[in-house]
């Protein structure tokens, strides 16, 4: 019913080495419960790095679950990347997959720290998926404008709460820019899949094309828009 998963995106964490830190600990007293359980990280299957096996494994793990969930169940992602690129492969493998960002929660895990300096995000993006029903149609031109709307809701929201944190009980903002932008992104990707065509292309059947190095996707575009909004919102009116 519900799958909660914090995929490895660009190897930044080795999740099947850290397993073993546990599994150490596992063996030695496993859990009444567990007894069948073989305590092995599953190494040789762990989903790596970013390149196109990346996407395509991610996919198949993605659209396995979906098969797996009854109609009302649900998928959480916990997602924490700046980068363009990986937040466009991030909505290619939810269209691929036959899902459907219904919600997005923008959480602060990280404290502030001397050891951490600069514009580094402090928080993480809780993404809510569900299965995508029926075959809904948009054209570039009116999405741009949901797109809009949707990332400068959630910017202005976030600004908000900083606000409003300041004025009871903190001086420094409870989110930084970097934080709003990514904000900015899941608010983006909460729109685009909710269509499965977009200007007569079939979505879905696009996420799974091969990506060309140098090649700007139809998917980079539309997130690129999204970028731009994001931090048009974040300009003080009068610049």
């Amino acid at each position: 019913d519900v799958f909660i998963t914090d995929p490895p995106y660009g190897d930044a964490v080795k999740y099947e080495e850290i397993l073993d830190f546990f599994i150490a600990w596992l063996r030695k007293s496993p859990p009444s419960e567990f007894g069948d359980w073989v305590w092995d990280s599953r190494r040789a299957l762990a989903i790596k790095g970013e390149d196109e096996n990346f996407r395509r494994s991610m996919v198949a793990a993605y659209k396995r679950m979906a098969e797996c969930m009854p109609d009302n169940g649900i998928q959480v992602i916990m997602f924490t990347h700046q980068s363009g690129s990986i937040w466009a492969d991030m909505a290619n493998i939810v269209w691929a997959s036959g899902l459907h960002v219904t919600a997005a929660w923008y959480v602060v895990t990280e404290t502030e720290s001397a050891l951490r300096e600069g514009s580094y995000v402090k928080g993480t993006v809780l993404l809510v998926l569900r299965r995508r029903q029926g075959m809904h149609k948009t054209t570039r031109d009116d999405l741009a404008w949901e797109i809009q709307e949707e990332v400068e809701a959630k910017v202005q929201a976030l600004a908000g709460l900083n606000q409003s944190a300041r004025d009871l009980y903190r001086d420094e903002n409870v989110f930084e820019d970097a934080d709003i932008q990514m904000a900015g992104y899941a608010a983006a990707l909460r729109v685009l899949t909710r269509y499965a065509i977009i200007d007569g292309r079939e979505m879905a059947a696009e996420a799974i094309r091969p990506r060309v190095k140098g090649e700007t996707t139809f998917v980079d575009g539309l997130i690129a828009f999204a970028v731009d909004t994001a931090n048009q919102c974040l300009v003080p009116r009068g610049i």
